[in-house]
């Protein structure tokens, strides 16, 4: 992957994540000058294990490591005044350090919404056939857990650099202090890191992807079960869905494991063999009398102090190394999507001016349209035509894959045709019109969109300034009023997910009621009536046929019977539209 993918999120266009980056930065800066500050006022006190009377005066050999600047003024501080200052300092650099991580929280909540966001809003822009590329489970775990691992890839990056600038600092530091022991120390540590960084990068990312692929597959299982829960019950399959889903948690959950154990035991390596490394050089010291023993003592207190600082930077560094590895792979996922360097994302704005719904006066038109699927050669529609006059019904008929419900994305906008064209009253419709184009349509399925909320709101889908005139004229057209009166909460009576709380031929009346409300132009029906009864079919019919004249209705049915009200009913026949006759 390439380095600047790892910092594109700095072309976020939210003011906010990145400002929350470089505060991080400045606050990492800010608390390596606290440690430095902290370590140079524990040093008079090293003197201390040499003095009989526990003065500062007399021994100041410590004074040697102070910049000159600041030696002036520490030989005139006693004991009291400096320990004071200590423990100012101490208090000041874990206020600092309570502060980024802080920082830390924001940046992280800031990146998760600004990013479900924006993924959210590519799924919302993709072409219809594109979007229809995912499964839904593909989609689920991008949503859920490859954002998740975009953002823990992005905010362990964030701690990475924010604890090299600490460690970069820290070695400056030292390195002023004592030059020759803190190189030989600095060699061995990036002998060490290096080796290990070899070792961890291999698997981390391998298990990291088996982690994403088994989580794909555990929420394709779960949707399955719930789709076909009839099915399992009746050819009892249970255990063949229980050893699938088992095998899938058993593979996921030993990824995420080995990744664990490796972040949990890599603190302890790494204090082990630096805090052992110093302890035996100052000892190598030491017998070959190097230096004195007060000057031992000093650095080592040095040393030990800051390898109490560094190594949790160094185990954090690691740490971040490790997860980096691990979420790379959602990372490149979600990453591919929002595209910053090529800058796909823009301003997001779904609001529509209802009242300037697109109109049409006298005809919409199919002329001359080929339409294949990239996957497959055979055309499924070649030189077809077709004329829809204002307010009239027409049927289209004809086995499953024929070519039906193609012709109606087609004509709803949401597939471009290989060729031809599409017109309003002789106006071709481009590119740029879709959008007002399809505000003549309102689409019925078998399964229509309802969310967990009130039937008002479910009607009113959409629309924040809801028209309660309208939203009850809605209902008593489509004869919805009679069940709803009924109900405990009435117009506010909660739709559970998926409707499962009303029957089929309710939620079918309530779809069209939600579409009278809009007052779209078009009504097109897909299928409508193939879950129904025969009674609430008969029912739904009438109600169709009541708009008749009012509205364009365009209704697409296997079923001859359905459409023995159309004005005009049309078959596909080698890849073209034939008129029939069903009486």
């Amino acid at each position: 992957m390439k380095l600047l993918n790892y910092i594109s999120f700095l072309k976020n266009k939210n003011t906010k994540v990145k400002l929350s980056f470089f505060l991080i930065i400045l606050l990492s800066i800010t608390i390596v000058i606290a440690d430095a500050l902290s370590i140079f006022s524990l040093l008079p006190f090293t003197s201390l294990l040499f003095e009989t009377d526990a003065s500062l005066n007399q021994n100041q050999s410590y004074l040697e490591y102070f910049p000159n600047f600041l030696k002036d003024s520490v030989e005139k501080i006693n004991t009291w005044t400096l320990f004071t200052i200590l423990l100012s300092i101490i208090l000041f650099r874990n206020l600092i350090h309570l502060f980024h991580n802080y920082v830390i929280f924001k940046f992280t909540r800031f990146l998760e919404v600004d990013t479900s966001r924006k993924v959210f809003y590519l799924w919302l822009n993709k072409s219809y056939l594109d979007f229809y590329q995912n499964t839904s489970s593909e989609l689920i775990k991008d949503f859920r857990d490859s954002i998740g691992g975009y953002v823990m890839f992005i905010e362990n990056v964030t701690r990475f650099i924010s604890d090299l600038i600490i460690l970069t600092i820290f070695g400056i530091f030292l390195f002023y202090i004592s030059f020759n022991e803190t190189l030989i120390i600095s060699i061995y540590y990036i002998f060490i890191f290096f080796t290990f960084k070899k070792i961890i990068s291999k698997f981390s990312f391998k298990y990291g992807e088996i982690s994403n692929l088994s989580s794909n597959k555990i929420n394709l299982t779960v949707i399955n079960t719930f789709k076909n829960f009839t099915q399992i019950i009746l050819r009892r399959l249970e255990k063949n869905f229980l050893n699938l889903v088992s095998d899938y948690i058993n593979r996921f959950s030993y990824s995420r494991l080995i990744v664990s154990f490796v972040k949990s035991n890599t603190k302890q390596f790494f204090e082990i063999s630096i805090l052992f490394f110093i302890f035996f050089l100052f000892i190598f010291f030491n017998f070959f009398e190097v230096y004195s023993t007060e000057e031992i003592v000093s650095l080592f207190v040095i040393f030990i102090i800051a390898a109490y600082r560094i190594l949790p930077q160094i185990n954090n560094l690691v740490a971040s190394l490790i997860k980096i590895k691990n979420f790379e792979y959602p990372f490149s996922i979600i990453d591919e999507q929002i595209n910053f360097f090529n800058n796909k994302y823009k301003k997001i704005s779904f609001e529509v001016d209802r009242s300037l719904n697109y109109k049409f006066e006298k005809t919409i038109r199919l002329k001359d349209i080929d339409f294949s699927f990239k996957n497959k050669e055979q055309k499924i529609l070649s030189n077809l035509n077709l004329r829809i006059n204002k307010n009239e019904t027409l049927g289209f008929v004809g086995k499953s894959g024929s070519g039906k419900t193609t012709i109606v994305k087609i004509l709803l906008g949401l597939i471009k045709p290989d060729h031809g064209e599409l017109l309003v009253d002789d106006k071709v419709i481009g590119q740029t019109d879709v959008k007002d184009y399809q505000t003549l349509f309102s689409y019925l399925s078998q399964e229509n969109l309802f969310i967990p909320s009130s039937i008002r709101e479910n009607v009113a889908f959409g629309d924040n300034n809801i028209d309660e005139k309208n939203l009850y004229e809605a209902l008593r057209i489509t004869n919805c009023l009679e069940f709803v009166e009924k109900l405990e909460n009435k117009i506010d009576h909660e739709i559970k997910e998926d409707g499962k709380n009303f029957s089929i031929g309710q939620l079918q009346r309530l779809a069209l009621a939600r579409a009278i409300y809009f007052n779209n132009q078009v009504l097109i029906l897909d299928e409508p009536t193939s879950a129904l009864d025969s009674d609430s079919e008969v029912k739904f019919l009438d109600l169709i046929d009541n708009l008749k004249s009012k509205k364009t209705i365009i209704i697409i049915s296997h079923k001859k019977d359905s459409l023995k009200n159309c004005d005009n009913i049309y078959e596909i026949q080698d890849q073209k539209l034939v008129k029939v006759n069903i009486t």
